[in-house]
């Protein structure tokens, strides 16, 4: 998942299309199948699956990398697994779209994602395809997650990133339950974490990436 002035290289998509999206507010991700598809989005956040950090922290570039959409279907190589995907999109990015990026680190406050009192409580997982799942505004549920990818996740609901610092390692299935807002039933946010997962947040300082897009071409090099 390389993010720099250089080209990609490593594993590339068998056969791969990518077009201007049509009008529509429907978006999407399937990476099941020996495919990967993606429906309706923008270039910012085809440029984060790419380079594997959250949208928010790719910035710069032109204005349309926000309102023109985009539909991706690359076909997975013999061999290839979902892990493989994000370094496939950015060298087709790259190749299609002549997309060009950096990458910049700066020190920021954070929320450090760390073992509770009473000890993880997590459901190993027999699932190494890279994970996914859904995260809903009361909930979460995904498959395979490494602790990295969990803290990753928990950025929304927790209100600002969160890095991970639990020296657990191995992937799991995360199922998490929380109430959606004050007039709703079950516990909140921190409490659901610790209560479900054992796990905790604490006010920490991290390094963070984030990808400067220099220059992209917004119609696609023809398939």
């Amino acid at each position: 998942m390389l993010a720099s002035l250089a080209r990609a290289q490593g594993p590339a998509f068998e056969v791969a299309t990518i077009k201007l999206a049509d009008a529509g507010d429907y978006l999407s991700i399937d990476t099941e199948g020996g495919t990967a598809r993606y429906t309706h989005l923008t270039l910012r956040i085809l440029i984060a699956i790419a380079t594997g950090v959250d949208n928010s922290r790719v910035v710069g570039g032109p204005s349309w990398l926000d309102n023109q959409h985009y539909d991706v279907v690359g076909k997975l190589p013999a061999g290839a697994t979902k892990s493989d995907i994000p370094a496939m999109l950015n060298k087709l990015l790259q190749e299609r779209m002549k997309v060009v990026v950096h990458r910049e680190s700066k020190e920021q406050n954070v929320l450090a994602l760390v073992v509770g009192k009473g000890g993880a409580k997590l459901t190993r997982s027999d699932d190494n395809s890279g994970g996914g799942g859904t995260i809903m505004p009361d909930g979460m549920k995904v498959r395979g997650a490494t602790m990295a990818s969990l803290a990753r996740m928990l950025k929304r609901p927790a209100g600002m990133e969160v890095v991970d610092r639990t020296g657990i390692e191995g992937v799991y299935d995360i199922e998490m339950k929380w109430r959606k807002d004050e007039n709703s039933d079950g516990p909140a946010f921190i409490t659901a974490l610790q209560e479900q997962l054992g796990l905790k947040l604490e006010p920490a300082h991290a390094t963070v990436d984030t990808i400067v897009v220099d220059s992209a071409e917004r119609v696609p090099i023809e398939n």
